[in-house]
């Protein structure tokens, strides 16, 4: 029934016009209006109907905003550091010397490693689980002992 108004008041429209209006400027007015009836009556945005959706754009251009988050006092000024130089490893302490070079170092410290022989730690296992455990290498190039499990 919507549909059967929106051309009737198109058509109406049109049919006024065509006394106003010259002929070359009513044929551009009757394209436009034509074209905006169709559209009322028949198409649809995201299954919303388009006389919904232009009253929706309508109200959201032409009513107010209320901005809850915006503020009106400006904001207060943070004091600003002052920077202090970088004067390599930290003094205070073999503990935190250590984590300086832990932290920063790209070569291992050799103090901190410990270093075994995967074979020789294998070799001493039960001969029963020597097959349970595998030598596996990592990303980082280090040897390790693994449990092996077989879902067979």
């Amino acid at each position: 029934m919507k549909q059967l108004i929106y051309f009737v008041a198109g058509g109406g429209l049109c049919a006024m016009l065509y006394f106003i209006l010259n002929l070359y400027l009513w044929i551009m007015v009757v394209i436009v209006v034509g074209a905006l009836t169709v559209t009322l009556a028949l198409f649809r945005y995201n299954g919303r109907p388009m006389p919904a959706l232009m009253k929706s754009a309508f109200t959201y251009f032409w009513e107010p905003r209320f901005y809850l988050w915006k503020r009106d006092e400006p904001f207060a000024q943070i004091p600003k550091m002052p920077k202090v130089p970088h004067a390599g490893a930290p003094a205070g302490g073999n503990l935190k010397n250590l984590f300086f070079r832990l932290d920063t170092t790209t070569q291992a410290i050799g103090e901190r490693e410990v270093h075994f022989n995967i074979s020789s730690l294998l070799s001493k296992l039960p001969h029963d689980t020597k097959e349970k455990f595998e030598v596996i290498q990592k990303n980082t190039g280090e040897r390790d002992a693994a449990h092996r499990v077989d879902y067979r």
